[in-house]
Parts: structure tokens; C-alpha cells; sequence
């Protein structure tokens, strides 16, 4: 009697599926160590943090005002819920978001071994793992950990949509569903929702008929309740945050310090950095997004130019400022060496990955991979610059920069290429 010894493709299985398990552990170990002993929440209660926290005390105390909605109501509506039932609201806070943080790696592992193969998809999850800002926003009362989250959940079913020859309908429910909640966080994905619906009515036509209505009306609805909100709060409907205007006037006027009628301030980190602090006064109040809005356009009348000029932003994703409020910290120091190198390979490694794919002029890769990056672009060039903009989009960047990289190994090596979409 003979024991079999195992294979060795199937030594070679065991051993990818343990260092699989090692990866997820230490990656989740280390955001539960970070939510006990990393920096308390409550170390950091200021600006954006200090402000969702406001909103939602006084939400429970009944009290809703037109400024409650200038930013994205979803955050301050979590607060407020665990605020609702625990006393000590930061900790199950932390620990919620330090979970969603960990559960993000799996769509990014998912969809990086379907697309482009295991090598690829374990350097990425590696990476992922340990990303200092994925890691530390956990602690922060910001809503960059869950929003993040719900994106991953959108791209993994934006890949199932594009990769399936009749697209599901569950699928599509799916991605209506992370999309519009990471919408009620923050709006910085916003211009991806057109872009994929046309993408996949070009890609596969009448068959995405179906699924393109069924986001749409998912999206609507979620619209009309967000509406149906501040109606019955404020007395006025309004679909989405009102910071849209004051971000577009940052972006396009020459004065980058505003305050508005009610004695409101608002820099954003990047102007701050690069000293132009110069104060405009208004006379309205940041909340009136149209009027502002308005200014915009006319500062574009008075100066052309700044089309051109803001592409910039683009760049300044990636180089040129600091990660607020990251540099707030007590190692900022080497947080920041950590963002620089990091910012070194995101940036070859995504630009060897888009010429790439221009090369191979892969539609199903750009559907997947190019237009969610391709919206983060465009609202930045429309608003304006934050490296906060960039993180979230990281779970697309980190394993195209991954793959850009490797493609020129294996181009060097003349190797077979690891990308591939089942």
C-alpha cells in the first residue's frame, strides 16, 4: 500500500490558496490593531470630522438646516445612527470601518485575477494591504473608508456587466446600489455613471438595454429620495450635496480662500499648500450652489485660459500636495515619503498600463478599468485637485499600475502575458 504523494500543480494550488489566507489575515490584523492602538478618532475631530459630527447631533435633536446638505448627508446619517445606540460612537465607528476597509480587498483581488491573472492579482492584495491611507482613514471620521467600499462592490459588478454576454439584472441591481450609496458619501464618481451606461449600450448594444434601464431607475429613485429628504427637512428639493458650486469656482477663479455671507472659510488643502490664500468674500452663502456655479462660468469668460490650466489638477492627483489630513499627524513625515514612492509606481505603472491598452485598444479593459479613472479625471478638471479624490479610485489604480509594470517585464523578457478576461 503506496501513499500518493501530491502533484505538483496541486502543491503549487495549496500553496497560492495559503499565502492567499496569510495576505487576508495580516491585512485584516493590521487594521484591527490600528482601530485599538493606532490614533483615536477622537484625536482628530476637526474641519470636514467636526462637521459631520455637528450635522449629526443635531440631526438627532431634530434640527435640520439648508447647511446640513452643503456636503454629502449620508456620512453624518451613519454617525447618527451609532451615536443613536452606543455612547462611545467612535469605537464601533472605527471598527465598521476598519471591517469595510479589509472587505475591500476582496473585489480588488477578485477583479484583478479574473483580468489579468493570480501574479497580478497577489502583488496587488499585497499592496492593498497595506496602503497607508486605506489603513488610516479607518480611524478618521470620514466617510473615504465606506465610500471606497461601496466602489470596489460597483467595479466588481461593472466587470460582471462588460464580462457576461447577456448582462444580468442582478448585477445591474448591484451596481446601482454601491454606486448610489458611495453617492450619498461623497460625489466624486459622479461622472462614472454616465460614461458606463454609454459604454456598455456601445459595447453590447441592445442586449444592455435591460440593465441600463434598471440602473437608471434605480439611480432615480435614490435621487428622488435623497429629494424627497430635503423637501420634508428644509422646505426645498434638492438632489444631491450643494458643494458642487463652491468646488467649481475653486477650480476656475483666480482667488482660492472664499467666504461666504455667513461668515463661512473654505480652502481646500492643495491652494492651502501652494500659498494662495488670498480671501474673496461673497455675498452669498456656499449653499446657493447655482449662483456659484454662475461665478464660475464667468470667471472662465474672464480668463480662457483656465481650461488649459486645469489639467493640472489631473497631475496634482498624484504629486504636488500633501494628504490632508494625513499631514495633520505625528509621522507625517513618513507618511509622506510613503506617498511619495507610492505616487512614483501608481503613476509609471498606470501610464505604461493606458498605453497598453491603446496599443491593444482593448474595449473591454478600458470599459472595466479606464472609464472609472477616466470620471475621476474629468471631475477634477471640471472642480478641482485633491490626493483625497485619488485614494478611493485606488482599487483600480493599484492593480493597473501592478499590471502596467509587469507588462513591461514581460515585454523586457520576452515572457507570456498574464492579462486575460473569463
Amino acid at each position: 500500500m503506496s501513499i500518493q504523494q501530491p502533484g505538483k500543480e496541486q502543491r503549487s494550488l495549496l500553496s497560492s490558496q495559503s499565502s492567499l489566507l496569510i495576505l487576508f489575515i495580516l491585512a485584516l490584523a493590521l487594521r484591527i490593531f490600528c482601530a485599538f492602538y493606532g490614533p483615536t478618532m477622537m484625536e482628530y475631530i476637526f474641519s470636514d470630522m467636526k462637521g459631520y459630527i455637528s450635522i449629526a447631533d443635531q440631526v438627532l435633536s431634530g434640527i435640520w438646516k439648508v447647511t446640513h446638505f452643503f456636503q454629502s448627508i449620508g456620512y453624518p446619517m451613519v454617525i447618527a445612527f451609532l451615536k443613536r445606540f452606543f455612547d462611545n460612537w467612535s469605537m464601533p465607528l472605527g471598527i465598521l470601518q476598519a471591517l469595510l476597509s479589509f472587505l475591500t480587498l476582496i473585489p480588488i483581488y477578485l477583479l484583478s485575477e479574473r483580468c489579468f491573472g493570480k501574479k497580478t492579482a497577489m502583488i496587488a492584495l499585497l499592496i492593498a494591504s497595506v496602503h497607508v491611507p486605506w489603513v488610516l482613514f479607518s480611524n478618521l471620521a470620514l466617510p473615504e473608508t465606506i465610500f471606497t467600499f461601496c466602489l470596489s462592490l460597483s467595479a466588481w459588478f461593472s466587470f460582471k456587466l462588460i464580462s457576461e454576454e447577456k448582462p444580468s439584472l442582478l448585477y445591474a441591481f448591484g451596481w446601482a446600489i454601491f454606486f448610489m450609496m458611495a453617492f450619498w458619501l461623497k460625489g466624486t464618481h459622479v461622472f462614472w455613471a454616465p460614461l458606463f451606461l454609454t459604454g456598455m449600450l456601445i459595447y453590447r448594444k441592445k442586449a444592455a438595454l435591460p440593465a441600463v434601464i434598471l440602473i437608471s431607475v434605480t439611480m432615480a429613485l435614490s435621487l428622488s429620495l435623497h429629494g424627497w429628504l430635503t423637501h420634508s427637512k428644509i422646505g426645498k428639493i434638492q438632489l444631491s450635496a450643494s458643494t458642487g458650486g463652491l468646488n467649481f469656482i475653486e477650480g476656475k477663479c483666480p482667488l482660492k480662500d472664499n467666504k461666504d455671507s455667513l461668515s463661512y472659510s473654505w480652502i481646500s488643502p492643495l491652494y492651502y499648500q501652494l500659498d494662495m490664500q488670498k480671501q474673496k468674500l461673497w455675498d452669498r452663502p456656499f449653499t446657493d450652489s447655482s449662483y456659484f456655479m454662475q461665478q464660475g462660468f464667468k470667471c472662465i469668460q474672464a480668463n480662457p485660459f483656465i481650461l488649459v490650466q486645469s489639467l493640472e489638477s489631473i497631475p496634482f492627483l498624484f504629486f504636488g500636495n500633501l494628504t490632508w489630513p494625513l499631514n495633520q499627524m505625528p509621522k507625517h513625515e513618513a507618511i509622506r515619503l510613503y506617498e511619495l514612492y507610492f505616487s512614483i509606481f501608481l503613476l509609471c505603472g498606470f501610464l505604461l498600463f493606458a498605453r497598453q491598452m491603446a496599443t491593444n485598444r482593448d474595449l473591454k479593459h478600458f470599459l472595466i478599468w479606464g472609464l472609472p479613472v477616466m470620471a475621476l479625471f474629468l471631475c477634477v478638471y471640471i472642480f478641482k485637485s485633491e490626493v483625497r479624490y485619488r485614494i478611493p479610485f485606488d482599487i483600480w489604480l493599484i492593480p493597473m499600475a501592478v499590471q502596467g509594470l509587469r507588462n513591461l517585464r514581460i515585454t523586457y523578457f520576452d515572457e507570456e502575458p498574464a492579462s486575460h478576461i473569463s
